[in-house]
């Protein structure tokens, strides 16, 4: 059973060329066919040099409708086209590893309750996890684990999700079209996880699988056109929210039961960094079974360092017995090196909305 990859692509000619220079000889070694859709208008001086690299092999299928219609119809498109039964989504900001999508094929292919694949995603410049798959909240998702090192034991646990995404996820075409493929309603955000979610709210399995990686920049092919996602968000929760379940505190509670040091009866001081309120938190604290105190402070700008030194009083920090520091992701926090040496910090954690769980003293 052989593969047809899917890639939609806009008017980016440097990241195109790049894109292809890495997957042709991928499917030339392995014979899986390319189905390129371009949305959009791309200059002249770009699709002649997509011509130009394409030229000639027979494993390549070029669509060229001009008009921008978004990632769901082009993707559509795309598996229309397909000839084989396994289609591969990918963004053409995302680069394969030679041996990706034969990891990807052999893992879909040992279960008939898998729906979908998703590889490991990494950062190219950090090496850092950008996606391990998603997890949800009330009313909010993330992806799983963001800049976490890949080597971690949480990254490399094959684990089965309720969404994923489809930067670099494979399923079976008729499968695709069971579920009537995209949702035509989303332009240009939660196409992918939409599709996944239906599917597993079907009874399939959607496998992260971490032994497969792909290397994705992430935003770098659907920012060259920009459109509101407001509308598109608000038509993702009013389909799905009542049957997604809370989860993302059970990837941070799956940590905490490995760290030796920690035991929820132990006395906690929350200090939250987040720009999510203690509401949303909530589900995690409610693991705590000892004496739990809840502090905050304040956040001007999502994705802003935090910057200890200025937020907290140092007379009471340096009292509280230990320290969960909740934020959006740990990165945000951990250049507060000065602070956590203040007091003594050895049990202390960082625990971020994506999932991840820190220990201060790694920092």
């Amino acid at each position: 059973m052989n593969i047809s990859i899917i890639t939609p692509y806009t008017n980016t000619p440097e990241l195109m060329r790049n894109y292809l220079q890495i997957t042709l000889p991928i499917i030339n070694k392995y014979g899986y066919e390319l189905v390129l859709v371009r949305d959009a208008e791309c200059s002249i001086e770009m699709m002649n040099e997509i011509e130009e690299m394409i030229k000639g092999n027979d494993l390549v299928k070029n669509i060229t409708d001009k008009t921008s219609q978004g990632c769901s119809i082009v993707n559509n498109k795309g598996v229309d086209n397909a000839s084989n039964e396994l289609v591969l989504f990918i963004n053409n900001d995302v680069f394969l590893k030679e041996d990706t999508a034969e990891l990807m094929k052999e893992k879909l292919l040992s279960d008939d309750k898998i729906g979908i694949v998703q590889a490991l995603t990494l950062y190219p410049n950090s090496g850092l996890v950008q996606s391990a798959g998603h997890v949800f909240g009330d009313y909010f998702n993330t992806h799983c684990l963001v800049n976490r090192n890949p080597k971690d034991k949480i990254v490399q646990t094959e684990a089965e999700r309720q969404g994923i995404t489809n930067a670099c996820y494979m399923m079976k075409k008729s499968l695709f079209y069971q579920f009537h493929g995209y949702d035509e309603y989303f332009y240009n955000a939660w196409e992918g996880l939409e599709l996944s979610i239906r599917v597993h709210e079907a009874g399939y399995k959607l496998i992260y699988y971490p032994k497969a990686v792909a290397y994705h920049i992430q935003g770098s092919s659907r920012e060259s056109i920009y459109r509101n996602e407001d509308y598109q968000s608000a038509y993702f929760w009013t389909k799905h929210q009542r049957l997604l379940a809370c989860d993302f505190h059970k990837l941070i509670k799956q940590q905490l039961d490995d760290i030796s040091t920690f035991s929820f009866d132990d006395e906690v001081v929350f200090i939250n960094g987040s720009t999510y309120s203690y509401n949303e938190w909530q589900p995690l604290i409610d693991l705590f079974k000892g004496k739990v105190s809840k502090t905050s402070i304040v956040i001007f700008k999502k994705g802003a360092p935090i910057k200890l030194e200025e937020k907290v009083n140092l007379a009471e920090y340096k009292e509280y017995k230990k320290i969960i520091y909740l934020c959006d992701n740990y990165t945000n926090i951990k250049s507060n090196k000065y602070m956590f040496a203040q007091r003594d910090s050895s049990s202390d954690l960082v625990i971020d909305i994506t999932g991840n769980v820190i220990e201060v003293k790694d920092f």
